[in-house]
Parts: C-alpha cells; sequence; structure tokens
C-alpha cells in the first residue's frame, strides 16, 4: 500500500477503508479460520479485525508493512476468541498440514476406502487434541508456519517477537507434540 493509500486511510476516507477490506477480507477470515475452526467464529473475529483497523489506524507507525499489522491483529482478536469461548481443542486448522503428510505415508487410494478415512480422522482428532496442549505462542508460531506458510521473519513481525524466538518457540512446539503424542508419530 502506498503512503497516499495509509494517509487516507488515517484521514477517514471510507473509499480507502473499502478498499483494504475488499483486498484483504479473505486473508484475514483465513488466519481467523485457521486458529477458530468454526466459520461463524471467524467471521465475527474477521469483522473485529477490521474493526479494529478503523479505529486504530491512525496509530498504525509503518514499523511493518500493512499486510504484516493486518496478521498481526487477526491473529490477537483469533486468540481473544479462543480465550472468550474456552475452546483451545479447537485452536488449529491442522487439516491441512495433517494431509499433507499422511499423502507422504499412506497411499492416497487408501484414504478413500472406509477404514482409511476412518484412521484419517481419528489421527486428525489427536493431533488437533495434542496440538490444543501447546501453549499459544507455539500454537500461533506452528500454525503461521505449517498452514500460512510464513516465513520466520514474518511470523515474529506478526507474533512481535524475534526471529530466534519464532525459531524457538516452533522447535518446541514440535518437540511437545511428540511428547504429546508419543512414539507413534515421533517416527514420521
Amino acid at each position: 500500500m502506498t503512503e497516499d493509500f495509509i494517509e487516507r486511510l488515517k484521514a477517514g476516507d471510507m473509499q480507502a477503508y473499502a478498499k483494504l477490506v475488499a483486498e484483504h477480507q479473505k486473508m484475514i477470515l483465513a488466519v481467523c479460520f485457521k486458529f477458530l475452526r468454526d466459520p461463524d467464529d471467524a467471521k465475527d473475529a474477521a469483522q473485529e479485525v477490521f474493526i479494529e483497523v478503523f479505529r486504530s489506524i491512525k496509530s498504525f507507525r509503518r514499523d511493518a508493512e500493512l499486510q504484516t499489522w493486518l496478521y498481526r491483529i487477526a491473529v490477537n482478536r483469533s486468540i481473544d476468541a479462543m480465550r472468550k469461548k474456552k475452546r483451545k481443542h479447537q485452536v488449529l486448522a491442522l487439516r491441512q498440514v495433517f494431509e499433507r503428510v499422511t499423502k507422504r505415508i499412506v497411499d492416497p487410494n487408501y484414504l478413500t476406502r472406509p477404514e482409511g478415512v476412518l484412521e484419517n480422522e481419528e489421527r486428525n482428532a489427536e493431533l488437533t487434541w495434542a496440538l490444543g496442549k501447546l501453549p499459544e505462542k507455539q500454537q500461533s508460531a506452528l500454525v503461521l508456519s505449517k498452514c500460512e506458510g510464513l516465513s520466520n521473519p514474518e511470523i515474529a513481525d506478526i507474533l512481535n517477537v524475534s526471529v530466534s524466538s519464532v525459531e524457538s518457540l516452533i522447535h518446541r512446539a514440535k518437540k511437545k507434540m511428540c511428547e504429546i503424542l508419543g512414539d507413534t508419530y515421533a517416527k514420521r
């Protein structure tokens, strides 16, 4: 976004705000959904993100890119929504990560047979449960890395931590997942 566009947002230009929403709505909704796993909750959180952006755009200091700032707000709103609803067991959208791993391990045709579908669902439930046991920062770092495909510097900007902290969070998250799930998944 250009300096002029940000200045228009800061001046309360509703056309600029509508453009911001139009250009970033899908991305914000996707981030919120990956944390909340419920379409209605994700829509509510995304709406809160844009309300907060509208209220706080004047304090945007350009320390980070506008999109990074939006990500940060989306992650924070999603975490707030999780806390309010106490739904930590539904924190992450792990299905995408799990399916990528499964495709490398299991014959893809197996997943279409009833026993494969059931096994896939059971594993997904176990992994989702285990991820819900991780501390919030570790969950956030892992979902932004594995589901969103963001780089460590991008995650650092969003979580407002150093790159080495992101690396540590992801490492500890993986280690803790292995401890929680035991040897079953550690060898995969």
